[in-house]
């Protein structure tokens, strides 16, 4: 009988994958634990559609991806204006602070593609990384901190 795995089943298939089990297996086991669903050329179409509709998403993000990263390198420099005393601010640009930023000008990425080697807690420049994980491209960016008048 040809399944469709809708759980991993271990040392037997995937899940997504399409394969032919004895019917027995199929029927007394896999069946009533609903780890599969018999295949039907509607599921397969389905499936199909499915699949070729998550390239289509994928290949749109990368796509996305490459102009976010030359509108990194355009820019240069985010600006962050704090209040601070002795050159040290009250607590710290975060990287929800510089996640905002970026949405504001359409970058969307998430915080833990936004790498802080050191606490932004001193007004200056300070430099980050941004990671945009489909491509795997890292991009230098200034974060600039001015004192708040």
């Amino acid at each position: 009988m040809k399944v469709l795995f809708l759980k991993d089943v271990p040392k037997v298939a995937k899940k997504g994958e399409v394969k032919n089990v004895s019917d027995g297996y199929a029927r007394n086991y896999l069946l009533p634990k609903k780890m599969v669903q018999k295949v039907s050329e509607e599921l397969l179409r389905m499936k199909v559609k499915k699949e070729n509709a998550k390239k289509a998403s994928l290949l749109l993000l990368v796509e996305k991806e490459k102009q976010w990263s030359k509108l990194v390198e355009t820019m240069k420099r985010i600006s962050f204006s704090r209040k601070a005393s002795n050159g040290s601010l009250f607590g710290s640009i975060t990287q929800k602070d510089i996640l905002d930023e970026l949405k504001k000008i359409g970058i969307r990425i998430s915080c833990e593609d936004i790498i802080i080697s050191n606490p932004i807690k001193k007004i200056g420049q300070h430099q980050i990384i941004l990671v945009f994980p489909q491509t795997k491209v890292q991009k230098n960016l200034t974060v600039e901190i001015i004192k708040e008048s």
